[in-house]
């Protein structure tokens, strides 16, 4: 059931694109109705005082330059908006005022009483809550017995609440497409790119031959920079690889046949390298040789189980170092092995620390002419001598499988090395030393 779910709720990238604009959108409207509603419906409030009380004001100024009101009769006014003039000499409104409801016309004559026995000069009032009612404006100019009155529909503010929600809309309507046409064009240039790239692993995993383009200056060309990289690797390695076993069947069909033909001879009572003895020590030696073969091999595949099975125990170092420079002290007397150790402890198995110290300590005898140094600290482990430098080939590709170097094994050693202490969170490193060579492990930097 949690897997049919799982698979269920997959989703495509479209998809993802869909769902995130209509998220945008569902949030939007949720500000809109929790916020900007009350703020457009204010702004329409202010709009319309404001409407009002300019229209107001021109009545006033014409009036006063025409010094009556009979301009009212032919003013043509919004239907919305009415005016009335009251004076000395009569009254005086525009057409829409006449088609006022009379009930609003009583109620604007009672204001108008007030507004003169009270001896004010300015009121604003709404004739009813209702969405049909008006608001009016009044002034009156006790000096000369003038009252100007203005009256609004509220519909005004309703078409203008509606036009400001229309513009409103339509603007947001605008940005989404424009948003969602640019999320999808870019969203679609992702997609095209990681089918390219399926398309490109799929033809590798069949080792067929492809190249891969991808022109982006981001994250996806850099996957696809390293999809090449690491085809043109693995292809590198392969070829490498075949190599090797070429050489290494060579190799071991050199001392099996050996071995095979001194038995025989032996066995018919001939001794093909003068005595019994030394024949014998000719099949001794090749046994040797094929066996440390096979012992490189199934060592660089034993790693995998040792390291599979790691823990975080700390071992010291100090001791595996020391047991493994008392091991390779007799093999070459010629060269001196100056041991600068103190107790530090590294996280790893035993076993796997060995081979990598004696791995290390092999290669550096390899190549050192007088001497090997060995430097032990906390988290550090440094393995020099003086042997030949190294170029920047044979450092690009000395750790990985199947290489060997010129005076090399088979290609194994190093390789062991650096997969071991990968695994336990260190680094390593070959550097080019004023006389010689060092190898340097040291603890990776988490920070």
């Amino acid at each position: 059931m949690n897997k049919l779910n799982k698979k269920n709720i997959r989703l495509s990238l479209t998809q993802q694109l869909v769902a995130i604009v209509l998220a945008f959108v569902v949030i939007f409207l949720a500000f809109f109705f929790s916020y900007l509603n009350n703020s457009i419906n204010e702004f329409v409030r202010i709009e319309m005082d404001n409407f009002l009380s300019s229209s107001q004001t021109s009545i006033i100024e014409a009036y006063e330059i025409n010094n009556n009101g009979k301009f009212l009769h032919n003013l043509k006014e919004e239907d919305e908006l009415s005016h009335k003039i009251w004076d000395r000499f009569g009254e005086y409104q525009t057409e829409t005022f006449r088609y006022l409801p009379p009930i609003v016309r009583r109620q604007i004559s009672i204001e108008r009483h007030l507004l003169i026995t009270q001896a004010k000069t300015h009121t604003l009032f709404q004739t009813s809550e209702s969405v049909d009612g008006y608001v009016v404006e009044m002034n009156y100019d006790a000096m000369n017995d003038v009252t100007y009155v203005s009256v609004v529909s509220k519909m005004f503010s309703q078409n203008l609440r509606s036009r400001l929600l229309s513009s409103l809309v339509n603007g947001v309507l605008i940005i989404v497409v424009l948003l969602f046409t640019a999320m999808f064009l870019w969203v679609s240039s992702i997609i095209r790119s990681l089918g390219i790239i399926q398309d490109y692993v799929n033809k590798i995993t069949k080792e067929e031959d492809s190249d891969l383009e991808i022109n982006r200056q981001d994250e996806l060309g850099e996957v696809a920079k390293a999809l090449v990289y690491m085809n043109q690797e693995l292809k590198k390695q392969e070829k490498v690889k075949e190599e090797l076993i070429q050489n290494i069947s060579h190799d071991l069909k050199t001392p099996i046949a050996t071995i095979k033909s001194y038995g025989e001879s032996i066995k018919d009572g001939i001794y093909p390298y003068d005595t019994l003895e030394k024949s014998v020590d000719v099949i001794i030696e090749h046994a040797y040789r094929l066996e440390q073969k096979v012992h490189s091999l199934l060592l660089f595949n034993r790693m995998d189980y040792l390291i599979s099975n790691k823990s975080n125990e700390e071992i010291n170092l100090k001791d595996i170092v020391d047991k493994t420079i008392m091991s390779i002290m007799p093999i070459n007397a010629n060269v001196e092995i100056i041991n600068e150790t103190e107790d530090a402890f590294f996280v790893g198995e035993e076993e796997s620390w060995r081979v990598v110290c004696e791995n290390i300590l092999d290669n550096a005898l390899r190549y050192a002419q007088t001497y090997i140094k060995v430097e032990l600290s906390e988290d550090h482990l440094r393995i020099s001598n003086d042997g030949t430098h190294l170029s920047e080939k044979v450092r690009d590709t000395m750790f990985k499988p199947y290489e060997k170097g010129t005076d090399g094994g088979y290609g194994m050693g190093l390789s062991i090395v650096l997969k071991v202490v990968s695994a336990y969170g260190y680094t390593i490193d070959a550097v080019n030393t004023n006389d010689g060579v060092a190898i340097e492990i040291h603890k990776k930097d988490i920070g």
